[in-house]
């Protein structure tokens, strides 16, 4: 009897032995690759601040009506949800908010022209009252003598003088920046009427591109919570900022200060400033304080009356409001001020707190980037 034994096959697998100069020539391969790739980053970015800066009269109106899109936009749902139409709702509430605004532009602007009117009157009545502070205003006093002086001898001669500012007289000036003012207030009007009226038009063709069911679930939720989260935070910190110019307006009548609602809506205005507006609110308070009260003790009621209340609204009732969730860091939210009030000036330093937090709110919501909304709370 044959007995046969299995076949045994034997593979054999040759190793290849790895190069030493092969890995170090990949790795700096790579090294190169990351380096490409970081400055061009940089360019990219640095880019985009060129365009920003260069052409802030086309990116401010549209940032602005952006950003007052999503403060109104609750109140154009809600007219819609009674039966009025996108259309007819934006426009109502465009004209509430035109409304708004040109009622406190015109009644605050006589007792701004008249403080204004009094400006150069306040150096001299400030060293007056401030000489216990020793606050050297001398040279100041001479510089204002000796434009007091060109202005006597232009008028004895029988010339009209002019100051230039670059070339351009001052009324030149001033013309030149009210029209342009006037001009990209106007062209966000337009743009927010027709943000506001599109309504979900935008959603509607971002989900028509996308390919699969989950990822336009996706989209429309994370575009509803986004939407839902700003506006919430605009919502949440105009009222807050409203009644923090409201009680500083009542504490400043209540102390005797002149003009206590202009007052109230120039701290409302600067709240949206973080850091500098507090700042810059008590400088100005303080002045118009030493300018209203005999005594000094009697003026320093006044910023004291602002330091109290802007003291509760930015250590307790904001952070409580608000929760952590939607707090800045400060860090950031001082290198955004920086940023935006480089840029656009006075009104990128305005729009750097909602640009930030709209920023932050996106991050969180998507996966790539919620390390940087992490870094960007508090």
């Amino acid at each position: 009897m044959n007995s046969s034994s299995p076949a045994l096959t034997t593979t054999t697998v040759a190793v290849v032995p790895s190069v030493p100069g092969d890995d170090a020539e990949l790795r700096a391969e790579q090294r190169r690759r990351s380096v490409s790739t970081i400055a061009i980053l940089c360019l990219l970015v640095l880019g985009g601040f060129y365009t920003l800066y260069f052409a802030r009269d086309v990116f401010m109106p549209v940032v602005m009506a952006g950003i007052l899109k999503l403060l109104l936009n609750p109140g154009v749902r809600g007219l819609s949800g009674i039966g009025i139409p996108y259309p007819v709702g934006s426009a109502v509430m465009v004209a509430v908010f035109l409304l708004v605004i040109g009622s406190i532009c015109f009644v605050l602007a006589a007792p701004a022209s008249e403080w204004m009117s009094r400006m150069p009157q306040w150096l001299p009545i400030l060293q007056g009252k401030v000489k216990e502070v020793a606050i050297p205003l001398e040279h100041l006093l001479e510089a204002l003598g000796q434009i007091e002086r060109v202005m006597t001898s232009g008028s004895e001669t029988g010339a009209s003088p002019a100051i230039s500012l670059g070339g351009s007289s001052l009324t030149q000036f001033l013309f030149t920046g009210t029209r342009s003012v006037i001009s990209l207030f106007a062209t966000m009007i337009l743009l927010l009427y027709f943000l506001l009226a599109a309504g979900d038009t935008f959603l509607r063709r971002l989900v028509e591109v996308l390919p699969r069911l989950t990822d336009k679930k996706r989209a429309v939720e994370m575009t509803r919570q986004i939407e839902r989260d700003i506006s919430t935070y605009l919502v949440t910190i105009t009222v807050i900022y409203a009644g923090l110019g409201s009680l500083t307006g009542v504490g400043l009548w209540i102390v005797g200060m002149p003009d206590p609602l202009l007052w109230g809506v120039f701290v409302f205005v600067l709240a949206y400033v973080p850091y500098l507006g507090p700042l810059t609110a008590v400088t100005v308070l303080s002045v118009a304080a030493l300018m209203s009260f005999d005594t000094l003790a009697g003026a320093l009621v006044v910023p004291g009356v602002y330091l109290i209340l802007v003291t509760i609204e930015g250590q307790f009732l904001t952070p409580i409001v608000l929760s952590r969730r939607l707090t800045l860091n400060p860090v950031a939210l001082f290198l955004s001020l920086l940023l935006w009030g480089f840029l656009w000036g006075v009104p990128g330093a305005l729009l750097a707190v909602p640009m930030l937090a709209t920023f932050k709110i996106v991050c969180d919501h998507l996966r790539p980037l919620a390390p940087i909304g992490h870094f960007l709370g508090e």
